[in-house]
């Protein structure tokens, strides 16, 4: 009876040992900086063409394309999402020692209507990389890397401002013109101005219709822009739209009083909703915009336009 007793206590001891172990959550730390996404796209204008099919033939056209500003990014390890951060960050993770470890990073951006809402931009290749022998307590960096487009990725319009705009008018009433600045003294940018004088209230201006899939596409616009005593909306056109939406303002674009922004929007829901059950729908790129203060003038100037597409399923 006593050995007995003895054995059940030793099997009790060890059962709780075994139940009490813990698994290591000692972190690793990766460091990440906005440094680091910054002019990381692929820089071969043969290779893009090639894989995307185009004939990109000017290199300021290629530079726009590359053009980009990455602020935030995703990760994960081994698979399992650490969420959103904000560069530069440091962030904990919890690898797998002794075993190789595989980090994914994506690039993020910020949806210009809600600073909280941060999306993975889809259509660049994540960085993938495999980390051996992590240390307990150690900060890692990620190796130097290159993005690239995705193969399925179509710029539908891409405007660069070089020799003329796709924007014009929209109509006889307010047809203050685009106008081509080639290489800026002060911003060393080529870009698309738009000047309203004291006695000018208003501007809009659009591209010709562009034919868009409804379904099975994700698609962003995306712009480069300043002003000075001016704010600007910018707007959807749709031609025999299904469901009769003939027009939808997506954004406003403050006045920046000579800072140049960045903005990605996505319009892959807008789109959707104006096509209904057609397979593709007409859609024009627009842009108006009136002076913060009637009695002085403005100035609007734009680096570039991009209505970009990738199949939704890559």
């Amino acid at each position: 009876m006593k050995n007995r007793y003895l054995l059940f206590l030793v099997f009790l001891i060890v059962f709780l040992n075994f139940s009490c172990i813990k698994p290591d959550i000692t972190p690793v730390y990766l460091y990440l900086t906005e440094e680091e996404f910054t002019d990381c796209l692929d820089n071969d204008l043969a290779k893009f063409n090639s894989t995307h099919d185009t004939k990109i033939d000017t290199d300021e056209e290629f530079q726009v394309i590359r053009q980009h500003l990455f602020r935030d990014a995703l990760v994960s390890i081994n698979g399992t999402s650490v969420g959103f951060w904000k560069l530069p960050c440091l962030i904990p993770l919890i690898p797998q020692y002794g075993k190789p470890n595989t980090l994914r990073v994506s690039a993020c951006v910020r949806d210009p209507n809600s600073e909280l809402m941060t999306k993975e931009y889809l259509f660049v290749t994540p960085v993938t990389q495999v980390f051996d022998n992590l240390v307990k307590g150690d900060t890692i960096r990620l190796s130097p890397f290159t993005l690239e487009y995705v193969p399925t990725v179509e710029f539908l319009i891409l405007d660069a401002f070089i020799h003329d705009t796709k924007f014009s008018p929209r109509d006889t009433m307010y047809n203050t013109p685009m106008e081509i600045v080639v290489m800026d003294s002060v911003s060393k940018k080529n870009m698309g101005s738009i000047s309203l004088s004291k006695s000018d209230l208003y501007f809009d201006v659009v591209t010709q219709p562009q034919m868009m899939p409804g379904k099975g596409q994700q698609q962003y616009w995306e712009i480069c822009y300043r002003s000075f005593n001016g704010e600007m909306v910018g707007y959807l056109g749709f031609e025999k739209s299904l469901v009769g939406i003939q027009q939808k303002n997506i954004f406003v674009l403050p006045a920046t009083e000579g800072k140049w922004k960045k903005f990605y929007i996505d319009v892959t829901e807008y789109i959707r909703d104006a096509c209904s059950t057609a397979a593709q729908i007409n859609v024009r790129l627009g842009i108006s915009g009136y002076k913060v203060k009637d009695s002085q003038s403005a100035e609007f100037n734009f680096e570039y336009v991009k209505l970009i597409t990738r199949t939704a399923y890559y």
